[in-house]
Protein backbone atom coordinates (compact mmCIF):
# COMPACT_ATOMS: atom_id res chain seq x y z
CA UNK A 1 0.00 0.00 0.00
CA UNK A 2 1.46 3.30 -1.08
CA UNK A 3 0.99 6.45 0.98
CA UNK A 4 1.97 10.08 0.59
CA UNK A 5 3.20 11.52 3.87
CA UNK A 6 2.88 15.28 4.37
CA UNK A 7 5.68 16.73 6.48
CA UNK A 8 6.16 20.28 7.71
CA UNK A 9 9.50 22.08 7.58
CA UNK A 10 9.08 25.61 8.87
CA UNK A 11 6.10 26.89 6.91
CA UNK A 12 6.70 24.86 3.78
CA UNK A 13 5.04 21.50 3.20
CA UNK A 14 6.53 18.75 1.09
CA UNK A 15 5.57 15.18 0.34
CA UNK A 16 7.49 11.93 0.69
CA UNK A 17 6.25 8.80 -1.03
CA UNK A 18 6.22 5.68 1.13
CA UNK A 19 5.23 2.07 0.71
CA UNK A 20 4.15 -0.24 3.55
CA UNK A 21 5.18 -3.90 3.58
CA UNK A 22 4.20 -6.83 5.80
CA UNK A 23 6.21 -9.80 4.44
CA UNK A 24 9.82 -10.63 3.60
CA UNK A 25 8.99 -11.06 -0.09
CA UNK A 26 7.27 -7.68 -0.24
CA UNK A 27 10.21 -6.12 1.56
CA UNK A 28 12.73 -7.40 -0.97
CA UNK A 29 10.45 -6.39 -3.85
CA UNK A 30 10.15 -2.84 -2.54
CA UNK A 31 13.92 -2.47 -2.08
CA UNK A 32 14.75 -4.02 -5.45
CA UNK A 33 12.24 -2.06 -7.53
CA UNK A 34 13.71 -0.19 -10.49
CA UNK A 35 12.65 3.08 -8.84
CA UNK A 36 12.16 2.34 -5.13
CA UNK A 37 10.11 4.68 -2.98
CA UNK A 38 12.15 7.01 -0.74
CA UNK A 39 10.64 5.41 2.36
CA UNK A 40 9.79 1.74 2.92
CA UNK A 41 7.76 1.20 6.08
CA UNK A 42 7.72 -2.26 7.67
CA UNK A 43 4.65 -3.25 9.68
CA UNK A 44 5.00 -4.97 13.10
CA UNK A 45 5.97 -8.63 13.18
CA UNK A 46 8.87 -11.05 12.94
CA UNK A 47 10.73 -11.25 9.64
CA UNK A 48 13.04 -14.20 8.87
CA UNK A 49 15.60 -13.43 6.19
CA UNK A 50 17.24 -15.74 3.68
CA UNK A 51 19.31 -13.03 2.01
CA UNK A 52 20.58 -9.48 2.54
CA UNK A 53 18.30 -6.46 2.55
CA UNK A 54 20.09 -4.04 0.20
CA UNK A 55 18.98 -0.48 0.92
CA UNK A 56 19.74 1.77 -2.09
CA UNK A 57 20.95 5.35 -1.86
CA UNK A 58 18.10 7.76 -1.18
CA UNK A 59 15.97 5.12 0.59
CA UNK A 60 15.05 4.86 4.28
CA UNK A 61 13.98 1.45 5.55
CA UNK A 62 12.11 1.89 8.82
CA UNK A 63 9.64 0.10 11.04
CA UNK A 64 6.25 1.65 11.65
CA UNK A 65 6.03 0.85 15.36
CA UNK A 66 9.65 0.70 16.49
CA UNK A 67 12.26 -1.89 17.38
CA UNK A 68 10.28 -3.66 20.09
CA UNK A 69 7.51 -4.52 17.62
CA UNK A 70 9.61 -5.35 14.55
CA UNK A 71 12.12 -8.19 14.82
CA UNK A 72 14.49 -9.50 12.15
CA UNK A 73 16.07 -12.98 12.41
CA UNK A 74 17.75 -15.37 10.02
CA UNK A 75 15.48 -18.00 8.54
CA UNK A 76 15.95 -21.52 9.90
CA UNK A 77 18.28 -23.63 7.79
CA UNK A 78 19.84 -20.58 6.12
CA UNK A 79 23.50 -20.81 5.16
CA UNK A 80 24.89 -18.33 7.66
CA UNK A 81 27.96 -17.70 5.54
CA UNK A 82 25.81 -16.36 2.75
CA UNK A 83 24.74 -12.92 3.94
CA UNK A 84 24.52 -10.18 6.53
CA UNK A 85 21.12 -8.65 7.34
CA UNK A 86 21.34 -5.13 5.92
CA UNK A 87 23.70 -3.47 3.46
CA UNK A 88 23.44 0.31 3.11
CA UNK A 89 24.05 1.68 -0.37
CA UNK A 90 25.36 5.16 0.45
CA UNK A 91 25.26 8.18 2.72
CA UNK A 92 21.61 8.89 1.86
CA UNK A 93 20.44 5.39 2.78
CA UNK A 94 19.16 4.58 6.28
CA UNK A 95 17.72 1.84 8.46
CA UNK A 96 15.60 2.71 11.49
CA UNK A 97 13.70 1.02 14.30
CA UNK A 98 14.38 -2.73 14.12
CA UNK A 99 15.50 -5.44 16.54
CA UNK A 100 18.07 -7.84 15.07
CA UNK A 101 18.12 -10.98 17.18
CA UNK A 102 20.23 -14.15 17.25
CA UNK A 103 22.02 -13.43 13.97
CA UNK A 104 25.19 -15.43 13.28
CA UNK A 105 27.36 -14.36 10.36
CA UNK A 106 30.08 -16.99 10.06
CA UNK A 107 32.02 -16.14 6.92
CA UNK A 108 35.69 -15.46 7.69
CA UNK A 109 37.02 -11.95 7.02
CA UNK A 110 33.57 -10.49 6.37
CA UNK A 111 32.59 -7.41 8.33
CA UNK A 112 29.28 -6.04 9.50
CA UNK A 113 27.54 -9.10 10.87
CA UNK A 114 24.20 -7.28 11.02
CA UNK A 115 24.54 -3.95 9.20
CA UNK A 116 27.34 -2.99 6.78
CA UNK A 117 27.94 0.37 5.10
CA UNK A 118 30.57 0.43 2.35
CA UNK A 119 29.85 4.08 1.54
CA UNK A 120 28.18 5.51 4.65
CA UNK A 121 24.55 5.95 5.62
CA UNK A 122 22.55 6.08 8.85
CA UNK A 123 21.44 3.58 11.50
CA UNK A 124 18.85 4.86 13.95
CA UNK A 125 17.09 3.38 16.98
CA UNK A 126 17.98 -0.23 16.28
CA UNK A 127 18.57 -3.01 18.83
CA UNK A 128 21.08 -5.81 18.22
CA UNK A 129 20.90 -8.60 20.80
CA UNK A 130 22.36 -12.11 21.22
CA UNK A 131 24.16 -12.11 17.87
CA UNK A 132 27.49 -13.78 17.01
CA UNK A 133 30.24 -12.38 14.79
CA UNK A 134 32.95 -14.66 13.42
CA UNK A 135 36.29 -13.07 12.50
CA UNK A 136 35.02 -9.79 11.04
CA UNK A 137 34.73 -6.30 12.50
CA UNK A 138 31.53 -5.25 14.19
CA UNK A 139 27.82 -5.90 14.30
CA UNK A 140 27.58 -2.47 12.66
CA UNK A 141 30.42 -1.62 10.27
CA UNK A 142 31.51 1.21 7.99
CA UNK A 143 34.29 1.06 5.41
CA UNK A 144 33.81 4.33 3.52
CA UNK A 145 31.82 7.56 3.51
CA UNK A 146 30.20 8.74 6.73
CA UNK A 147 28.03 6.46 8.84
CA UNK A 148 25.88 8.00 11.56
CA UNK A 149 24.68 5.65 14.32
CA UNK A 150 22.13 7.13 16.73
CA UNK A 151 20.06 5.73 19.59
CA UNK A 152 21.08 2.10 19.06
CA UNK A 153 21.36 -0.68 21.67
CA UNK A 154 23.87 -3.53 21.30
CA UNK A 155 23.48 -5.98 24.17
CA UNK A 156 24.99 -9.39 24.98
CA UNK A 157 26.54 -10.06 21.60
CA UNK A 158 29.55 -12.35 21.22
CA UNK A 159 32.52 -12.89 18.94
CA UNK A 160 34.60 -15.84 17.75
CA UNK A 161 38.11 -16.02 16.24
CA UNK A 162 38.97 -12.40 16.90
CA UNK A 163 35.75 -10.84 15.63
CA UNK A 164 34.38 -7.77 17.40
CA UNK A 165 30.77 -7.75 18.61
CA UNK A 166 30.30 -3.96 18.75
CA UNK A 167 30.46 -1.05 16.29
CA UNK A 168 33.47 -0.82 13.96
CA UNK A 169 35.06 1.61 11.51
CA UNK A 170 37.66 0.39 9.04
CA UNK A 171 37.44 3.32 6.64
CA UNK A 172 35.58 6.59 6.24
CA UNK A 173 34.00 8.21 9.30
CA UNK A 174 31.88 6.79 12.11
CA UNK A 175 29.82 9.24 14.17
CA UNK A 176 27.94 7.54 17.01
CA UNK A 177 25.69 9.14 19.61
CA UNK A 178 23.28 8.05 22.35
CA UNK A 179 24.17 4.38 21.93
CA UNK A 180 24.40 1.62 24.54
CA UNK A 181 26.98 -1.12 23.95
CA UNK A 182 26.87 -3.62 26.82
CA UNK A 183 28.01 -7.15 27.53
CA UNK A 184 30.12 -7.79 24.43
CA UNK A 185 32.50 -10.70 24.95
CA UNK A 186 34.25 -13.57 23.19
CA UNK A 187 32.40 -16.86 22.94
CA UNK A 188 35.37 -18.47 24.74
CA UNK A 189 37.83 -16.41 26.81
CA UNK A 190 41.07 -17.37 25.07
CA UNK A 191 43.93 -15.09 24.11
CA UNK A 192 43.33 -13.06 20.96
CA UNK A 193 39.68 -14.04 20.78
CA UNK A 194 38.07 -10.65 21.24
CA UNK A 195 38.72 -7.26 19.66
CA UNK A 196 37.11 -4.19 21.20
CA UNK A 197 33.60 -5.37 22.08
CA UNK A 198 32.46 -1.74 22.32
CA UNK A 199 33.86 0.41 19.51
CA UNK A 200 36.70 -0.65 17.22
CA UNK A 201 38.68 1.67 14.93
CA UNK A 202 41.13 -0.41 12.87
CA UNK A 203 40.79 2.32 10.23
CA UNK A 204 38.99 5.57 9.46
CA UNK A 205 38.14 8.17 12.09
CA UNK A 206 35.17 9.23 14.14
CA UNK A 207 33.36 10.68 17.11
CA UNK A 208 31.54 9.03 19.99
CA UNK A 209 29.14 11.21 21.99
CA UNK A 210 26.70 10.45 24.82
CA UNK A 211 27.32 6.70 24.66
CA UNK A 212 27.39 4.11 27.44
CA UNK A 213 30.02 1.41 26.82
CA UNK A 214 30.07 -1.13 29.67
CA UNK A 215 30.57 -4.71 30.76
CA UNK A 216 32.56 -5.79 27.73
CA UNK A 217 35.33 -8.35 28.07
CA UNK A 218 38.49 -8.59 26.03
CA UNK A 219 41.49 -10.84 26.62
CA UNK A 220 43.69 -8.36 24.74
CA UNK A 221 42.51 -5.10 26.35
CA UNK A 222 40.22 -2.38 25.04
CA UNK A 223 36.97 -3.91 26.19
CA UNK A 224 35.30 -0.53 25.64
CA UNK A 225 37.19 1.15 22.79
CA UNK A 226 40.01 -0.12 20.60
CA UNK A 227 41.90 2.29 18.37
CA UNK A 228 44.71 1.78 15.85
CA UNK A 229 46.37 5.16 15.34
CA UNK A 230 43.12 6.88 14.30
CA UNK A 231 41.66 10.29 15.11
CA UNK A 232 38.76 9.62 17.48
CA UNK A 233 37.16 12.04 19.95
CA UNK A 234 34.92 10.72 22.73
CA UNK A 235 32.67 13.13 24.63
CA UNK A 236 30.03 12.87 27.35
CA UNK A 237 30.29 9.05 27.48
CA UNK A 238 30.72 6.28 30.05
CA UNK A 239 33.54 3.82 29.31
CA UNK A 240 33.97 0.96 31.79
CA UNK A 241 35.07 -2.61 31.29
CA UNK A 242 32.85 -3.47 34.24
CA UNK A 243 30.33 -1.33 36.06
CA UNK A 244 30.17 -3.75 38.99
CA UNK A 245 33.81 -4.21 39.96
CA UNK A 246 37.26 -3.62 38.42
CA UNK A 247 38.14 -6.04 35.62
CA UNK A 248 40.49 -8.86 36.60
CA UNK A 249 42.74 -7.85 33.70
CA UNK A 250 43.05 -4.30 35.03
CA UNK A 251 41.56 -3.16 31.73
CA UNK A 252 40.25 0.39 31.95
CA UNK A 253 38.19 -0.21 28.83
CA UNK A 254 40.58 1.51 26.40
CA UNK A 255 43.25 0.18 24.06
CA UNK A 256 45.28 2.59 21.92
CA UNK A 257 49.02 2.05 21.42
CA UNK A 258 49.36 5.41 19.70
CA UNK A 259 47.34 7.31 22.32
CA UNK A 260 45.30 9.32 19.83
CA UNK A 261 41.96 8.94 21.58
CA UNK A 262 40.70 12.19 23.09
CA UNK A 263 38.25 12.01 26.01
CA UNK A 264 36.23 15.01 27.16
CA UNK A 265 33.62 15.03 29.92
CA UNK A 266 33.59 11.24 30.11
CA UNK A 267 33.40 8.83 33.04
CA UNK A 268 35.92 6.02 33.38
CA UNK A 269 39.37 5.19 34.71
CA UNK A 270 42.60 6.83 33.48
CA UNK A 271 40.94 9.00 30.83
CA UNK A 272 42.30 12.42 31.84
CA UNK A 273 45.89 11.38 31.22
CA UNK A 274 45.22 9.59 27.96
CA UNK A 275 46.17 12.56 25.78
CA UNK A 276 47.02 16.18 26.54
CA UNK A 277 43.75 17.21 24.89
CA UNK A 278 41.63 15.07 27.22
CA UNK A 279 39.92 17.04 29.98
CA UNK A 280 36.92 17.28 32.28
CA UNK A 281 36.65 13.54 32.89
CA UNK A 282 35.36 11.81 36.02
CA UNK A 283 37.59 9.07 37.44
CA UNK A 284 35.48 6.36 39.07
CA UNK A 285 34.34 2.76 38.66
CA UNK A 286 30.85 3.68 39.89
CA UNK A 287 28.57 5.84 37.74
CA UNK A 288 25.67 4.77 40.00
CA UNK A 289 23.56 2.89 37.50
CA UNK A 290 20.05 1.87 38.53
CA UNK A 291 20.75 -1.89 38.40
CA UNK A 292 23.67 -2.91 36.16
CA UNK A 293 23.54 -6.58 37.17
CA UNK A 294 20.08 -6.73 35.59
CA UNK A 295 21.12 -4.67 32.58
CA UNK A 296 19.59 -1.37 33.71
CA UNK A 297 22.23 1.21 32.77
CA UNK A 298 20.14 4.29 33.47
CA UNK A 299 21.77 6.64 35.96
CA UNK A 300 20.29 6.84 39.46
CA UNK A 301 19.95 9.74 41.88
CA UNK A 302 23.34 10.89 43.10
CA UNK A 303 25.18 9.80 39.95
CA UNK A 304 28.25 11.91 39.14
CA UNK A 305 27.05 11.85 35.51
CA UNK A 306 24.11 14.17 36.22
CA UNK A 307 24.70 17.60 34.70
CA UNK A 308 28.37 16.82 33.97
CA UNK A 309 28.25 16.62 30.17
CA UNK A 310 29.84 19.30 28.01
CA UNK A 311 26.41 20.42 26.83
CA UNK A 312 25.09 20.77 30.39
CA UNK A 313 23.17 17.50 30.21
CA UNK A 314 24.00 14.08 31.65
CA UNK A 315 26.94 11.86 30.72
CA UNK A 316 25.97 8.61 28.99
CA UNK A 317 23.21 7.57 26.63
CA UNK A 318 20.40 7.82 29.21
CA UNK A 319 19.44 11.12 30.83
CA UNK A 320 18.59 11.00 34.51
CA UNK A 321 14.92 10.06 34.92
CA UNK A 322 14.69 8.35 31.52
CA UNK A 323 12.02 5.66 31.22
CA UNK A 324 13.17 2.04 31.24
Amino acid sequence: MKKILLLMCGVAAFSVAAVEVASVDALHAALEASSPEPEIVVLPGEYRLKRTLNVPSGVTLRSRDGAAATVIRQAEGTDRQAFRCVSLGGETSAVEGFTFKEIAFTADANNGCVIAAAAGGAVRNCTIVSCVNYSGYGMIYVNGGTLTVTGCRLVDNTSVNGGSPGIACNGGTLNASYCLVAGGRPAAPIAGNSAAPGFNFPGGKGTIAHCTIVDGFSTTGGSGIGNNNRSVTVTDSIILSSCCEPCALADNGVYDDYRKLVFKNCLGIGLNGWTDASAGNIETWDPKFVNPRLGDYRIAAGSPCIGAASDGGDIGCFAYGAEA
